[in-house]
C-alpha cells in the first residue's frame, strides 16, 4: 500500500468509481510528458484508480481522464505536478514537497448541476 500526504492509497477499480455519485476530491497526476493517472479522495480515504484488471489506469489526454467522472459530483479536480528539479541537485525529497496543485475545470459540472434539479 503506498502513502502520499499521511494517508494510505489503496486501489479502487474503475467499475467500482462508477457506483460513486459524490467524491471529494479527483487529482490527476502528470507522471510524464503526456502521461496522467489518478487519485482520489473519498470520505477521508484516499484511492488510486485501477483498471478492471487491476493495472494502474493511465492515460495520454487529461480530457479522457476527466470524462471518467462526467456522472458524478466533485468538490474538487486538481492536477498535479510533480517536479524532479530538487531531486536532480541533491536535495531529500522527504524533507522538499514541491508538490503543485492547479485547479482544473470540470466541464461535465454544469450538466450534472442541470440533471440534479
Amino acid at each position: 500500500m503506498k502513502c502520499h500526504s499521511g494517508l494510505p492509497i489503496k486501489p479502487m477499480s474503475i467499475t467500482v468509481l462508477n457506483t460513486y455519485k459524490h467524491l471529494d476530491r479527483v487529482i490527476v497526476e502528470s507522471l510524464e510528458q503526456a502521461l496522467y493517472r489518478v487519485t482520489l479522495e473519498v470520505d477521508g480515504q484516499r484511492y488510486y484508480l485501477t483498471e478492471a484488471s487491476g493495472k494502474n489506469l493511465t492515460k495520454r489526454n487529461k480530457l479522457e481522464i476527466i470524462a471518467l467522472f462526467k456522472s458524478i459530483a466533485i468538490d474538487g479536480l486538481y492536477l498535479k505536478h510533480d517536479s524532479p528539479y530538487d531531486e536532480m541537485i541533491g536535495l531529500n525529497e522527504a524533507v522538499h514537497d514541491n508538490e503543485l496543485l492547479v485547479p482544473l475545470g470540470n466541464i461535465y459540472a454544469d450538466q450534472l448541476d442541470q440533471t440534479h434539479h
